[in-house]
């Protein structure tokens, strides 16, 4: 089944003398996993937020078929006068009747490192902790399609392990796609073994079919 497709795309911003994205195609399968690499302002992040329907080509063909999104992106945009339950909640309104995703929630949040920090707003916790937040909100709708914008870069390697792993049991209970930005292919969240790599340059490329190590 295929999630996304991208045909011949480009995607200029307003007043921009090159596009981002020019001529660039590309698909998505269910369960795939990708690392998007390529240098600072190549478009990596544009393009997660075309897969995930924020912005909107101004040339070529674009089509979504994920039903559910998630994303954690490196500006995190958890509310910040709610503490990080009710943060989750949003995305999540079944979360307060739900018995079996409040205990899965208790469970995660344990194994995050967030369970003493789970009342204090979202404002009042470190970078770390709101990425590690943003991370399990992203994963709580259950998704068909993960979106990571440099999600571990504020972690430390014990906690970047934990995320990793919680990752890795969300994928083995519901398999999703997911599709990752990172400047440290060593570091990627996705997959412990081996991903499809999707470089990405001035002018992009659909993915030559390259591999990469994801980490120990």
């Amino acid at each position: 089944m295929m999630l996304f497709e991208a045909a011949h795309v480009t995607l200029r911003f307003d007043g921009a003398a090159q596009p981002v994205l020019h001529d660039f195609s590309w698909s998505l399968g269910k369960g795939e996993s990708w690392w998007v690499s390529g240098a600072s302002g190549c478009g990596k992040t544009t393009l997660l937020r075309l897969i995930a329907g924020l912005l909107a080509p101004t040339g070529g063909r674009v089509e979504r078929h994920a039903r559910r999104v998630g994303v954690a992106f490196s500006d995190i945009r958890l509310v910040p006068h709610l503490d990080l339950v009710a943060n989750l909640a949003l995305v999540r309104p079944d979360l307060r009747r739900n018995p079996a995703l409040q205990q899965r929630l208790e469970e995660d949040l344990l194994f995050l490192g967030l369970d003493a920090v789970r009342h204090l707003p979202a404002r009042d916790l470190s970078k770390g902790q709101q990425q590690r937040a943003a991370l399990l909100r992203a994963l709580v709708i259950v998704p068909d399609l993960l979106l990571l914008d440099e999600a571990a870069s504020g972690l430390d390697d014990d906690n970047w392990r934990n995320a990793r792993e919680l990752v890795r049991r969300y994928r083995e209970k519901d398999p999703f796609a997911l599709v990752e930005v990172s400047h440290n292919p060593q570091r990627l969240l996705g997959k412990s073994g081996v991903c499809n790599c999707l470089p990405l340059s001035s002018a992009p490329e659909a993915s030559s079919g390259e591999h990469v190590s994801a980490g120990p």
